[in-house]
């Protein structure tokens, strides 16, 4: 129970700092990182906790390496994504985030975050009618996350950890 509000107080710092200063602290990503392999040793065998995390990193890997080569293509020249499209916060974060969940679930959290932050900023730029220079994705998707885990950690239905509930539907 500590290590997990320890985990949402973290989080909530992301958010504190993307929305404030448009930057994270770097030492945050490491301690996010630890915490996330130690809940997941809680709710995992380490082998099981080890797959999920490299299918999870393998899918990121691939999403930064598709967002490279199209930038790459339509720049006519190779484009470093984390120069100007992507912060290093913002990978960072993914890479921590894909300790706590599996891979169905990370998939999930990944494309449903991703949504919700692109909802979020229109709405801003309707309301207030002017554009974010720099959108706080990583806060973002770390507010998203906490909330999920929450979820995750008081209902009995939801699991972040396991695909079964998804599954189920193909076997």
């Amino acid at each position: 129970m500590v290590v997990q509000g320890i985990v949402l107080c973290l989080l909530l710092s992301f958010g504190y700092q993307d929305f404030k200063y448009r930057a994270i602290y770097f030492f945050c990503f490491p301690i996010l990182l630890i915490l996330g392999v130690v809940v997941g040793m809680t709710m995992l065998p380490s082998e099981d906790l080890a797959t999920n995390t490299v299918w999870n990193l393998g899918f990121l890997l691939s999403q930064l390496l598709m967002l490279t080569v199209y930038f790459s293509i339509r720049q006519r020249g190779w484009v470093d994504i984390t120069k100007d499209l992507l912060g290093w916060g913002d990978v960072l974060f993914l890479v921590c985030s894909s300790t706590f969940f599996s891979p169905v679930n990370y998939l999930l959290f990944y494309v449903f975050s991703l949504f919700a932050v692109l909802l979020l900023v229109l709405f801003y730029r309707v309301t207030v009618k002017r554009k974010m220079s720099k959108i706080p994705l990583a806060g973002m998707q770390a507010t998203i996350m906490g909330m999920l885990l929450i979820l995750d950690w008081n209902a009995t239905s939801i699991n972040a950890y396991n695909d079964d509930w998804f599954l189920q539907y193909f076997i």
